[in-house]
């Protein structure tokens, strides 16, 4: 939300934002309903790679060119993304990395009283083919 304010870019969580289980089927349901409340849409972010590919199969289904019409990213980095057509454009999230700080903050947080902490976990942006490049 940040990074849109920034750029100059609202968003309408009424129209823009749909809730959805982690699902294929989830993300399928949740395209075709922000489709019926946003029309225009020209991109989605899901919550992960899983949605982002029930997703696309939804907006084939309905006829919708991916990305040339609508670009969709997913968030995970799983394996299947390889091999969706298109590719989906992913946020590969650092597992092994995740585990490891996971589970010393916890054992910090449970045996040496420490307090919880946040902390940010790199990532790394893979570029599939379920983004269009509007760049030119």
């Amino acid at each position: 939300m940040e990074a849109l304010l920034v750029n100059g870019i609202s968003f309408n969580y009424d129209s823009s934002y749909e809730t959805s289980k982690y699902t294929f089927e989830g993300g399928a349901q949740a395209a075709r309903n922000l489709l019926k409340r946003c029309p225009d849409i020209t991109a989605v972010f899901t919550m992960s790679d899983v949605m982002a590919i029930g997703a696309c199969r939804k907006l084939n289904d309905l006829g919708y060119k991916v990305p040339d019409q609508i670009s969709i990213i997913g968030f995970d980095g799983i394996s299947l993304t390889d091999y969706f057509n298109p590719r989906i454009t992913t946020i590969r999230q650092l597992g092994d990395e995740l585990v490891d700080e996971g589970l010393n903050i916890l054992l910090n947080c449970i045996e040496r009283k420490f307090p919880p902490v946040h902390k940010l976990i790199p990532f790394e942006f893979v570029k599939g083919e379920s983004v269009k490049n509007i760049n030119g």
